[in-house]
């Protein structure tokens, strides 16, 4: 059950449980966010949406500032949303979620006048959800989405009573599990090797600073971080921790992961079978990585991998030299522009 301080909070401030009560589930992508989803599933306090939000990435900002109609705008949702959540029911085989009513409740609860706006298109989700599922008595709605930190003091301005939970991984870890996905899966979308360690070293830096901003800005009541590491090998201590977070009896449910009910393999891209949590991946960019990648990582990550409590293995002059050579094909792919050419034309 919710301690009565949350349940209290709720009342005197007079907001709906399902409106307001959202706990976000956050970290670059590769760093175990889906598999830690999967934990919440069976808690009854829970009541978890079982796919990523995508809207903040897929829909806002850029989407909706390019002129498009609103029949546009509602088969882009259309899409990403319900299309996303049928594809997610049946990889899963769960067939006794009707998304065509689920559909139905989010244009409905959505409206004409709403889609354009982040707060309401993410509210129609989730009451949507919430409804199909009848799980409106419970007091989380638990949602997913990598990289989310970033829009953080926009999430909780729209949901005042929002936690999150960020979660952090070694990024020399965190780049062997992308890039045992290159090949099969992010090379559709134009990504080779170079372009997931730049990804990588973007991002990923990006969400460990915001990581330590928003600890301290939102306090340790409303902002969580744990390390993927600590979650992996000591799964229990890191559930209780999230539990007491959330102000929830803690239950042994909490430590398998379950997708509406259902065991289900890891996300993962060696095609292995995992149906609970597992170490494997953990401490083993040595063998999945070469060198020069992890000397380029520490190079970027210097500093702020040793507030996380990673350790850099190669000393700064190995990582500038290999950051040295892998700038000379970064430049040219993102920043260079032939200028001598350009001026000869002038």
């Amino acid at each position: 059950m919710v301690t009565e301080k949350f349940t209290k909070e709720w009342q005197e401030a007079g907001i709906q449980q399902k409106d307001e009560s959202i706990v976000l589930l956050t970290g670059h992508r590769k760093s175990g966010t889906t598999m830690f989803l999967n934990l919440f599933d069976g808690h009854r306090a829970l009541c978890c949406y079982p796919v990523d939000l995508s809207v903040l990435y897929a829909y806002f900002p850029r989407f909706i500032c390019e002129h498009h109609t609103e029949d546009e705008l509602r088969t882009r949702l259309d899409t990403i949303v319900c299309d996303l959540l049928k594809h997610k029911m049946s990889k899963c085989g769960v067939k006794n979620v009707d998304v065509r009513t689920f559909r139905a409740d989010f244009f409905a609860h959505l409206g004409s006048k709403n889609i354009r706006d982040p707060k309401q298109v993410i509210q129609a989700m989730t009451t949507a959800w919430r409804s199909l599922v009848e799980q409106n008595n419970r007091p989380w709605l638990v949602v997913k989405e990598t990289s989310a930190d970033i829009y953080a003091a926009e999430l909780i301005k729209w949901f005042p009573k929002m936690r999150i939970i960020q979660l952090v991984r070694d990024p020399r870890d965190n780049y062997a599990a992308l890039k045992a996905g290159v090949e099969k899966y992010y090379s559709k979308f134009g990504e080779g090797y170079r372009e997931t360690l730049a990804s990588l070293l973007h991002r990923a830096l990006i969400d460990m600073r915001m990581a330590l901003v928003n600890k301290k800005r939102f306090g340790a009541d409303r902002y969580l971080v744990l390390r993927f590491e600590d979650v992996a090998r000591s799964t229990e201590n890191s559930m209780r921790s999230v539990a007491s977070f959330l102000g929830i009896e803690f239950d042994p449910c909490l430590l398998k992961p379950t997708v509406y009910g259902r065991s289900i393999p890891g996300n993962n891209f060696e095609g292995e079978l995992m149906y609970s949590v597992i170490t494997k991946n953990v401490d083993r960019w040595r063998e999945r990585i070469t060198p020069a990648e992890a000397q380029i990582i520490e190079f970027y990550f210097s500093g702020i991998m040793e507030e996380f409590g990673y350790q850099a293995e190669y000393s700064p002059t190995q990582q500038a030299d290999a950051q040295a050579e892998f700038y000379k094909w970064m430049n040219y792919r993102y920043f260079y522009s032939d200028s001598f050419s350009t001026a000869s034309k002038a």
